[in-house]
């Protein structure tokens, strides 16, 4: 099935096509496009081997992305449109009735883990050249704001059952903790920097949701504001006798 083309206006904007024929190449174009980078990263990325891989002209591909960096993003657009459309979950009801608040919360940690990491090798290569490219950056921002909208929404469905006294922050801080070691995970594999080795993904994904639900059910989970150092106010040091 052919995933949405749009990008958000750039410079050298994608001009979509018209014709049903004219679609089904530009589709072809974009899917060896996301092969390509995955296989060769960014760096690695030429409209020629797109145009090779797919049996598209260059100059076709040309007539629709007018530079490379409009074919990348349009490329990018592609690979987290599937994304888009996998979250579908998060938007129908039905799929989390009937569920604890404990069970809603695990699964829906698990639903975005296990979506993110079926896409763990396009993923990857985006997150890391996000750190040096301003334009990925940007999409990605845009990307993880969407994900994090569906999530704590959800969740907040169910307020009145987080422990915290101000929900809002509750949700933000949980999806923030969990979307971290997902990304860490990703970017950089699931063994960078581990001081105790986790059996696998299941585990982290069981794990993230057992402690994501905890933060937010249990009342001594919930950090105190800081009090003022003794000795003096609060930002300042105290005065020397």
């Amino acid at each position: 099935m052919a995933r949405s083309t749009s990008v958000a206006p750039v410079d050298n904007e994608l001009r979509p096509p018209q014709q049903s024929r004219s679609r089904a190449s530009l589709d072809r174009v974009l899917q060896a496009g996301q092969e390509l980078l995955i296989e060769k990263g960014f760096d690695g990325f030429t409209v020629q081997e797109v145009s090779k891989r797919a049996k598209v002209s260059i100059g076709s591909i040309y007539a629709r992305a007018p530079s490379k960096e409009a074919l990348v993003f349009a490329v990018y657009d592609y690979a987290v449109a599937e994304l888009r459309d996998e979250r579908a979950a998060f938007e129908e009801a039905s799929r989390w009735e009937g569920l604890s608040f404990d069970e809603l919360v695990r699964a829906a940690v698990r639903e975005t883990a296990e979506t993110m990491l079926r896409h763990e090798p396009v993923l990857r290569v985006i997150m890391t050249r996000a750190a040096i490219d301003a334009g990925v950056r940007e999409r990605g921002a845009r990307q993880i704001h969407d994900v994090a909208r569906q999530w704590e929404e959800l969740v907040l469905t169910r307020r009145d059952e987080i422990a915290h006294p101000d929900p809002e922050l509750a949700v933000e801080i949980a999806f923030r903790m969990f979307y971290a070691a997902i990304v860490r995970r990703i970017s950089f594999g699931p063994d960078f920097g581990v001081y105790q080795q986790i059996d696998g993904d299941e585990t982290l994904i069981e794990e993230m949701g057992a402690a994501v639900s905890a933060y937010l059910t249990t009342p001594v989970a919930t950090v105190a504001k800081a009090k003022p150092k003794r000795g003096g106010r609060r930002g300042r040091p105290a005065a020397v006798r």
